[in-house]
């Protein structure tokens, strides 16, 4: 089913199935932060929105030493997450009765939820390197093996026998964002030797192109920012 804003209101389109009241999947969705996520769209253009991405993009500067990436280890992304996630809560200064407020207007509207427990992020895979990048238009992005994209001084999983692997990878993959890409891009395709090959240059030469080919539906990037318990 398809969801379309258009003139003003909302529009459905394609196929879609009811069942009988179920007041039990009702208070599952309201507590499924995946579902929740799923309608991100709908508040995307909200001031709110804006905000909260420029705040959490500014803690994470605070919190990276200035830098909008970070280079790890795959098995210290939860680590690291984790106590940027913690930096950031702090740095909102929220009084104990303000925390315990938003917590009740979350319940309030059905999300019981802990607003304050990170869960760990569940990998499929082995991997060995990962990066941490905040994009300032959706938040904050995990990208793994890729990190030899970018020949950066403070990178120390920076492989060269890696690098036309790791950059096609950042390129065709649609689960990495077009502003990861030009980050990557604007600050090192003079300093990386992959660009000046006659592979590399054709994919600087036709840029926008591939990256809306290779990204699909991913080309632009929404807010991935989840609300509970907003004020009226």
């Amino acid at each position: 089913m398809g969801i379309v804003l258009w003139r003003e209101e909302w529009w459905f389109s394609g196929i879609f199935f009811t069942q009988d009241f179920n007041a039990d999947l009702i208070l599952d969705e309201k507590n499924s932060i995946e579902s929740r996520r799923m309608v991100n769209f709908l508040d995307h253009k909200d001031d709110e929105v804006e905000k909260t991405l420029q705040l959490q993009y500014n803690a994470f500067l605070d919190f990276n030493n200035g830098k909008q990436i970070a280079f790890l280890p795959a098995d210290k992304v939860n680590y690291f997450t984790k106590e940027y996630v913690t930096f950031f809560n702090n740095s909102l200064n929220l009084s104990k009765k303000e925390i315990e407020q938003a917590k009740d207007r979350s319940r309030k509207e059905g999300f019981f939820g802990e607003n304050d427990t990170i869960e760990d992020l569940d990998f499929n895979e082995d991997f060995e390197t990962a990066l941490v990048f905040f994009n300032p238009k959706s938040g904050m992005e995990i990208a793994f093996e890729v990190n030899s994209a970018f020949p950066a001084k403070e990178n120390k999983y920076f492989y060269k026998d890696k690098t036309k692997e790791h950059i096609l990878r950042l390129f065709m993959s649609e689960e990495l964002s077009t502003e990861l890409v030009m980050y990557c891009v604007d600050n090192f395709k003079n300093k990386q030797a992959y660009f000046k090959t006659s592979e590399g240059e054709f994919l600087l030469n036709d840029l926008d192109f591939l990256l809306r080919f290779f990204k699909g539906n991913q080309y632009h990037s929404n807010p991935q920012i989840t609300f509970t318990g907003k004020k009226e």
